[in-house]
């Protein structure tokens, strides 16, 4: 090595240095477009279709700043009028390539599959492009938050085997030397670590990030841009934490046209964009692309499956599970069969019983196996606390939890006990965040596979029940305890037991009334004593989260079987009864899970739930869902119900004391007697009450703001004192409005409680 010296001295000029990050960047250039516009996407290894070739530009829209309702994205409201619609790669190019320098940051939000990161990924391809610009993006499930976040950019860049940085791209030179940047971070939800709160994880990104930013730009002497992308509540959380500008804040719209007529407002504007139907758009470039039929099938128009073809994800899993032009009314059921026709193709091209049998790692594994073992795969990665990634150490810790030891034994007998020769049979990649680990190609699918793993679990936890309660809780906190469970994984858990019940079938609906009853005694007991369970969490904080998850995951197993059987078997066989020992019960478990932001969908998992008489008091909740719900002469005190749903329920004698009640549907309840006192109610729904008399106290009543009360004019009673007339209390009432014409009124400042 000595010999050669010289040479490297003779080589190793100033310049040097500089002209090995201009070759990396020109390299990493080439990188971004090799990765929108020639690798395969998933499903199409053989076709090497690429993710370019399907890209139908996705849609979004922003509020302007002086709307009254510009933070409340996907509201039961729908879309307002004061939505503006745009092309969000146009839009962010625009804004990249001529914007003003000081309006440095994007966010972009939607939900799972709704296109977000392929947007990003053709963005960041039409950017490299472009010499006048340098655009790195940056996969926030690789990124830590356990230290500087330069430092954790450039580890990533320089460590991870697919990236052709030798050198930092964040370092001083790079900055200085080169031309202005754009970091794309996409999936903040996906930087949440087991036992964080979502929003406390946003907070910290969001205070480096400023501080990444402050830095990089020398405080305005360069010009440093960020779009950051996310699932809708880190999204939301970030809007608070980073406060960019009004039309900064862009949520993914979808393939839907949106409905003109609901509006007159919005129909007299630029309804160009708003009014497009893009799935006959995806079809086309699908079509010309496989040789398939151009006539756009009928799944792409229906309105049964308008959920799933408005998400570009689901719309292509329709085609690539073969229901976009089979059997396309089994998938508008019920979308799990999608994802299950996806995965049993998978396995049937891998070893199936066609006359090609796979001669590789797992010849001899059977298809209830392979779906075993798939399941270990995502619970490992759920109990990992990221439903995408798993290690090959949560791995035997799902394997023993599933009872699926002795499939994976078999699978190594081929070859080896290598989780790699598993994996690769699926829609996975190596996990950088693990040396032994893999993850999914898409969220979704670890987080459908989840759901399927925690249904086994609670079946096997069910027969254990009249034997041995606590033997019971034992598996189900050891197979819960560090998931977080989230709206899709719980929409997944409703879907998949619903399968089970669809079909009509007296012996599966007996099966899952069964599990629903045995998991109702199972609360009972975590609601009087919690789980009596040592962990291996070193905190007495840790502890608490856990033991709240793994309660929170005990009603969730309820509430799915409650929806299953009230859609197919009838609302009573659906109605959730737990012995309650006191009317504060209920309320102790709401304020126990309601205080974590991991087990805060608590509030979701209530419909159908037999509570009369409960007192429920100081909760302060988003989404409450108590449709269907039994509430007889419950008390509700000091409670905050945001966009709640008391669709359907049961509250004859019911009161509300001093609550704050907005955008809450009361839609087709029995209300008989309820007392309103001193609330204050905001776009609330009493469409269809079933009510003789609604007691009402004066200022409950005025001070309803778009409320209408009109077709219950017959039944509402307005609540006096004793002694006080009836002209006296209109009297005070035009005194004060009248007052109120006079004082000094100040802008919206978006405080709790403002009207």
């Amino acid at each position: 090595m000595e010999y050669y010296n010289s040479l490297v001295e003779a080589l190793n000029i100033p310049a040097s240095p500089a002209a090995e990050m201009s070759l990396s960047w020109t390299a990493y250039r080439s990188k971004l477009n090799y990765e929108f516009n020639v690798r395969p996407l998933f499903g199409q290894e053989e076709s090497k279709i690429s993710v370019s070739q399907l890209y139908v530009p996705l849609r979004g829209l922003w509020y302007d700043e002086d709307s009254v309702d510009n933070s409340s994205y996907n509201s039961d409201d729908g879309i307002g009028a004061d939505a503006n619609f745009v092309i969000i790669e146009e839009y962010l190019y625009d804004w990249a390539v001529k914007g003003d320098s000081g309006d440095w940051l994007r966010l972009i939000g939607g939900g799972p599959g709704s296109g977000k990161s392929t947007t990003l990924k053709s963005f960041a391809s039409r950017l490299s492009s472009l010499e006048s610009i340098r655009p790195l993006f940056v996969p926030l499930q690789h990124i830590g938050l356990d230290r500087d976040l330069r430092d954790s950019i450039n580890s990533h860049f320089v460590e991870s085997t697919d990236n052709p940085f030798t050198q930092p791209p964040l370092s001083r030179s790079s900055v200085e030397d080169g031309p202005p940047l754009l970091l794309i971070f996409d999936g903040l939800d996906e930087l949440v670590a087991p036992g964080e709160a979502a929003k406390d994880v946003v907070g910290t990104f969001a205070n480096r990030l400023n501080s990444l930013v402050s830095a990089l730009s020398g405080n305005g002497a360069r010009t440093v841009k960020v779009v950051v992308s996310g699932r809708m509540p880190a999204f939301q959380a970030a809007t608070r934490y980073l406060t960019p500008p009004s039309h900064g804040v862009i949520e993914a719209y979808g393939f839907l046209p949106l409905d003109l007529e609901l509006d007159d407002e919005m129909e007299a504007r630029d309804d160009a964009l708003k009014g497009i139907d893009q799935r006959p758009i995806w079809w086309g470039n699908y079509a010309r692309l496989t040789g398939e039929q151009k006539e756009v099938p009928e799944a792409f128009s229906n309105e049964r499956l308008s959920g799933i073809t408005h998400e570009p994800l689901l719309c292509y899993l329709l085609v690539l599970a073969g229901y976009a032009t089979d059997h396309w009314e089994l998938a508008a059921e019920n979308r799990n069969r999608i994802y299950a026709a996806l995965i049993d193709s998978v396995y049937e091209r891998g070893w199936g019983d066609g006359a090609t049998k796979r001669l590789g790692p797992g010849r001899a594994l059977s298809k209830q196996d392979f779906n075993k073992l798939m399941e270990s795969i995502a619970l490992a990665a759920w109990l990992g606390g990221d439903a995408r990634v798993a290690s090959e150490e949560k791995f035997e810790e799902a394997i023993d939890i599933l009872g699926s030891r002795k499939a994976w034994e078999a699978f190594c007998s081929d070859n080896g006990n290598d989780v790699t020769n598993l994996a690769m049979n699926f829609y996975f990649k190596s996990s950088e965040k693990s040396q032994r680990g893999f993850e999914f190609t898409h969220k979704s699918f670890g987080e459908y596979l989840a759901s399927r793993a925690l249904i086994s679990v609670a079946r096997e936890v069910s027969t254990q029940c009249v034997r041995r309660p606590d033997f019971a809780l034992l598996d189900w906190f050891r197979a819960t305890r560090t998931g977080v469970l989230t709206s899709e994984m719980h929409l997944f858990l409703i879907d998949e037991i619903e399968l089970s019940v669809m079909d009509g079938n007296s012996e599966t609906v007996s099966d899952i009334n069964r599990l629903k009853s045995e998991f109702e005694k199972l609360a009972k007991i975590v609601a009087d004593d919690g789980f009596s369970i040592p962990s291996t969490s070193s905190t007495w904080r840790s502890v608490e989260i856990e033991q709240a998850i793994a309660e929170c995951c005990i009603w969730a197993m309820i509430n799915s079987c409650s929806i299953s059987l009230a859609k197919n078997v009838s609302h009573e066989a659906s109605m959730i009864k737990i012995e309650w020992s006191s009317e504060s019960d209920l309320c102790n478990i709401l304020l126990r899970l309601g205080r974590f932001e991991s087990t805060e969908i608590i509030y979701e998992l209530l419909a159908n739930l037999d509570a009369d008489s409960q007192t429920i008091s100081g909760i302060r909740a988003s989404h409450i869902n108590f449709t269907g719900a039994s509430l007889d002469s419950s008390l509700f005190v000091g409670c905050h119900i945001h966009s709640g749903s008391f669709e359907g329920a049961v509250l004859n004698q019911s009161r509300f004391y001093a609550c704050h009640i907005e955008r809450t549907s009361f839609r087709s309840a029995s209300m008989s007697n309820v007392i309103l006192h001193v609330c204050r109610m905001r776009r609330c729904n009493f469409q269809d009450c079933d009510t003789e008399q609604l007691i009402i106290t004066p200022l409950s009543f005025v001070s309803a703001i778009e409320t209408d009360f009109d077709h219950l004019k017959g039944a509402i009673r307005i609540m006096m004192t004793d002694g006080m007339s009836l002209d006296r209390a209109i009297d005070q009432i035009k005194e004060r409005v009248e007052l109120l014409g006079q004082l000094e009124w100040v802008e919206r400042n978006g405080f709790v409680g403002d009207v």
